[in-house]
């Protein structure tokens, strides 16, 4: 999706699939998986014929049987994209439910529990294996939490109606509202100057990937203190989005290729007595986007205004120091920003196991540089975010 390499499916899954396999429950007999998937991704590192052969994407619009998508929007790192595309490109009977759990192991606990079956897939089994009438088909195209709000809203289509595209442009004007490389901000107006914001990396205060202590030192992990911020002021009311995000980025590097790591934090109130130890606000993720420099190519096909999809295909270096237009889809989502909260935007090349988990990403030793980014008259990277009103 992005073009960085990940650890989860290679280095985790794949192998835990492998040792359950090998060593199964039950006393079934052990069923021994020869293919190395580390091996075929090193062959293979790009979107190529061998894994075309193997891929239902581009083949979603041939499938034709029922179709319950069911995602969870805690899991930007592995489903959300899918769920919609596969909701949006099926052609037979289907719907769309995204519900509400924070993370992967939430909904897991959630999917063990009884209700979710009896409420959420009951209705579908027995409409479509059974012939039941049942509230299936009275239910919406599209049913959809959102965060903040804590409530279920229904669509007849993703994204809903109702939706209106708008601009948040990085500055450097500091907002004193947190510590991190830069502490830059995030406003509706338009810059006008011809600012940009260096860092170079690998930072010295990187301790866990792009993680650094915080003012007390260890044990104390500040997540934000070493990566790029572009926060905007406190929100005069609530902002409800719903729908595609996409960060438009104008950047150049001192090296052929870089990645971009893009966090949205919903940042909260801090008390002023912390502010002032230097302590870093809380703050909740709302989503992610990823891309590598050199990935940079659309895919005419399928990309669309606010939902640029990279072929991945023919990477394409880039020339040091010159500036260059990324387009970098971010997760969909829906969440209600509170009024009084600020919109946060974190941009660093890397990512941490203290916060990401298993859905981290190689840091490759050669990842060695600096990288700039514009946000200015000439080069004014913005957020789009799609508003609901």
């Amino acid at each position: 999706m992005s073009g960085i390499p990940g650890q989860f499916i290679p280095g985790y899954w794949w192998n835990q699939n492998r040792i359950i396999n090998r060593f199964p429950a039950n006393g079934a007999a052990p069923r021994v998986q020869e293919t190395d998937l580390d091996m075929l991704v090193t062959a293979h590192p790009t979107y190529d014929d061998f894994w075309r052969a193997r891929c239902a994407w581009e083949r979603l619009p041939e499938i034709k049987v029922p179709l319950y998508s069911i995602g969870i929007w805690g899991k930007i790192d592995l489903h959300t994209r899918g769920n919609i595309d596969g909701f949006r490109r099926a052609k037979g009977p289907r719907k769309l439910q995204m519900r509400g759990p924070p993370n992967a192991w939430a909904a897991n606990a959630e999917f063990n529990g009884v209700e979710v079956h009896e409420k959420v897939l009951m209705p579908f089994y027995d409409r479509f294996l059974k012939g039941k009438e049942t509230e299936w088909d009275k239910r919406a195209p599209v049913e959809y939490f959102v965060r903040g709000a804590n409530v279920f809203k229904t669509a007849d289509t993703w994204p809903p109606a109702g939706v209106k595209y708008k601009s948040w442009f990085l500055n450097g004007l500091k907002t004193g509202s947190l510590t991190s490389l830069n502490d830059g901000g995030l406003s509706t107006e338009k810059p006008s100057g011809s600012e940009s914001t260096s860092y170079a990396y690998p930072n010295p205060g990187w301790v866990t990937g792009v993680v650094g202590f915080g003012p007390s030192g260890p044990p104390n992990f500040d997540p934000v203190r070493r990566v790029l911020t572009f926060t905007t002021a406190p929100l005069e009311k609530d902002l409800e989005i719903t729908g595609p995000i996409k960060l438009v980025l104008y950047a150049s590097s001192t090296r052929t290729d870089t990645d971009f790591i893009i966090k949205l934090s919903e940042q909260f109130p801090q008390p002023g007595e912390e502010r002032a130890k230097g302590l870093n606000p809380q703050s909740q993720l709302v989503t992610k986007g990823w891309l590598r420099a050199s990935h940079r190519a659309l895919d005419p096909k399928y990309s669309t205004e606010m939902e640029p999809y990279h072929s991945h295909t023919h990477p394409e270096p880039i020339k040091p120091g010159e500036v260059y237009k990324f387009e970098i889809s971010i997760e969909p989502n829906a969440i209600r920003f509170k009024q009084g909260n600020r919109i946060r935007l974190e941009i660093v090349n890397g990512d941490s196991p203290i916060t990401d988990v298993l859905w981290t990403h190689y840091y490759q030793p050669n990842k060695i540089g600096q990288d700039t980014l514009y946000h200015s008259a000439r080069y004014p990277s913005e957020l789009i975010l799609p508003v609901m009103e």
